[in-house]
């Protein structure tokens, strides 16, 4: 039987080679020697390339993940950005909400005072100046103060002057506001 008809009738194997190969020891060591078989090697390159192919899907995969997990801290990054942006929009409304508070409270106090001290000018008149005040106040004129209370134009006009003196009230406006703070 020659070598060809051999081999068809499986009888022989096909040739193998061998190569020689340093030692891990480095230069200079013993060589040992691999046998390589074609068909074996070949069943090998497909093996490792199914591999490589599993690896790339692989590394596909864990590319996209690593995009999605990028975009969602971008987007933590984003909310949390947003997040402190509305705490300091909150906190200064806080701040000026303290200071319309701190100044609404300076105004009451000052309110109280105001109408503490409007009493008590209010009670410095005299019977006649109230009289002649809530007349003015009304939005009599002096004319017909001194026709109903029974006494002269000359002596409501005293009367206004003394009322605007004790009140520190410089225009009719003014004491208008003191008898509103008074009441």
């Amino acid at each position: 039987m020659t070598g060809q008809s051999a081999r068809q009738a499986g009888q022989v194997r096909p040739q193998a080679y061998a190569y020689a190969l340093p030692k891990r020891g480095g230069v200079g060591l013993p060589c040992e020697t691999l046998s390589f078989e074609p068909a074996a090697g070949a069943l090998r390159i497909i093996q490792l390339e199914q591999e490589l192919e599993i690896t790339r899907a692989g590394l596909r995969s864990a590319i996209r993940d690593l995009a999605i997990a990028n975009a969602g801290q971008r987007a933590i990054k984003e909310e949390a950005r947003s997040a402190n942006e509305k705490f300091r929009s909150i906190n200064s409304e806080l701040d000026r909400s303290k200071e319309e508070l701190h100044c609404l409270r300076a105004d009451s106090a000052n309110f109280s005072a105001r109408r503490q001290t409007a009493a008590l000018q209010v009670a410095s008149l005299t019977m006649r100046q109230r009289q002649v005040m809530d007349l003015v106040l009304a939005g009599h004129p002096s004319k017909n103060i001194a026709a109903d209370l029974g006494i002269s134009q000359r002596t409501v006009d005293n009367h206004r002057a003394a009322i605007m003196r004790k009140t520190g009230s410089k225009t009719l406006p003014a004491l208008i506001r003191m008898a509103l703070a008074a009441a």
